[in-house]
């Protein structure tokens, strides 16, 4: 991919690997745990992704993987799709990764969310809608391709983290 119209290029300029950046707790709203209360399981689901990221190693499978993993090693049940589908609430926990190559380098802007989503009924409102209803602190991030997969899983690693420490809370006051 190039890089939009508009946007600086860092060719030429020594950029092997930048930090990544959280972006402020003031651009999310904070619900806690509250919308995880009740839910015993969430099905995994990892978005498409720029398909010059798959030869790196960073491909919708393995986002779904290394989350799946992690919650199940922290004792958090994983329902399979057709069962998240079946069940009231449809709990979805949603990995999204946004890339772009940046002009004549081999360096990757890039936008990382996890993000729980739910069926819910709105005040007011017949019927129910599928809402996000939970997020961890979205990354961004600029990373040289040969460092990309390492960056992105250990930022994912940090949200998911997050994702658990709220699950436990939630469980606290069930």
């Amino acid at each position: 991919m190039r890089v939009p119209p508009g946007f600086p290029s860092l060719a030429g300029r020594g950029f092997g690997a930048l930090a990544v950046l959280a972006l402020p707790w003031v651009t999310q709203l904070d619900f806690g745990a509250a919308s995880l209360r009740g839910l015993t399981a969430v099905a995994v689901l990892a978005e498409e992704t720029n398909p010059d990221v798959a030869p790196l190693g960073v491909t919708p499978a393995s986002l779904a993987l290394r989350v799946t993993t992690a919650l199940r090693r922290d004792s958090i049940a994983v329902l399979e799709r057709p069962d998240a589908l079946s069940s009231r609430r449809q709990p979805v926990l949603v990995v999204r990764l946004e890339t772009v190559r940046l002009d004549e380098t081999r360096t990757f802007a890039w936008r990382l969310s996890l993000a729980l989503c739910q069926r819910v009924a709105l005040l007011g409102v017949p019927g129910e809608t599928l809402a996000e209803t939970w997020s961890a602190t979205t990354s961004v991030g600029a990373t040289s391709a040969p460092r990309l997969a390492r960056a992105i899983g250990r930022t994912l690693d940090g949200q998911i983290a997050e994702f658990v420490t709220a699950w436990r809370d939630s469980a606290r006051t069930r």
